[in-house]
């Protein structure tokens, strides 16, 4: 049975499969299903997280790093207005 939760990081609907849907076995390797790109991948791309219960993170190691990359550059840009005092009069 999917279950449908809201989404506070997109402001959406999402649909949450239950585990046995997300893991499959393809001629003999284990896949998950990535929650943000939604594509069978390899469980080795995934990072580990062992508070999980597969152990596995819930996004593959491609989307994760995306998303620490855009943080990461978001943070610089603000540090680096902040340095020039600029911080105040671009707020956003």
């Amino acid at each position: 049975m999917n279950e449908k939760r809201y989404d506070q990081t997109n402001g959406i609907m999402k649909t949450y499969l239950p585990y046995a849907e997300r893991h499959r076995v393809v001629g003999g390797v284990r896949q998950k299903l990535c929650n943000k790109c939604e594509e069978w991948k390899d469980e080795s791309r995934f990072y580990k997280r062992c508070t999980n219960r597969d152990g596995l993170a819930q996004t593959c190691k491609e989307c994760s790093d995306k998303a620490t990359n855009k943080c990461r550059s978001r943070r610089v840009k603000r540090k680096a207005l902040s340095c020039m005092g600029l911080d105040q009069q671009y707020a956003s």
